[in-house]
This record gives structure tokens, C-alpha cells and sequence, in this order.
């Protein structure tokens, strides 16, 4: 039987194990994006932590338009 000692020790030691490497990507945002989504960006960072938020006076009526609106949300 053959033995693989490399296996015996971790490769990271308990110090280097806690580190963690935070990788962004480089992503472009559309001016007209920022406009879209401004009352949202402005709603969400003047509410309560913990606080429930509406959303309904923010987002528009057509159902279709909504759901373009909520998932575009990602891109931003």
C-alpha cells in the first residue's frame, strides 16, 4: 500500500485558513439605471434597518413593467 504523507498535514495553517480574499468584478452601471432606480436606492437607505418597505409607490403599475423593474434590480 503505497502512503501519501502530503495528506497527513492541512495546506493551510489556522491563520492562513480565517483569511478571505474579497474578489469584485468590474461592472459599468447606465446612467439611465441610476435614474430608474434612485427612489428605491433613496427609500432603502432612509428606512429602518430592521423596518418593513413598500415598494408599491416606487414600482409602476403595469405588471409587466414591474417585473422588468424588480428583475433588472440585479444589474444594478
Amino acid at each position: 500500500m503505497i502512503e501519501i504523507h502530503g495528506l497527513d498535514h492541512p495546506k493551510r495553517s489556522p491563520l492562513e485558513a480565517e483569511k478571505l480574499l474579497l474578489i469584485h468584478r468590474n461592472t459599468t452601471v447606465k446612467p439611465t439605471f441610476k435614474v430608474r432606480y434612485k427612489p428605491l436606492v433613496d427609500l432603502i437607505s432612509s428606512a429602518p434597518y430592521n423596518g418593513p418597505i413598500c415598494i408599491d409607490d416606487i414600482t409602476p403599475d403595469d405588471t409587466l413593467a414591474r417585473r422588468y423593474y424588480l428583475q433588472n434590480i440585479t444589474a444594478f
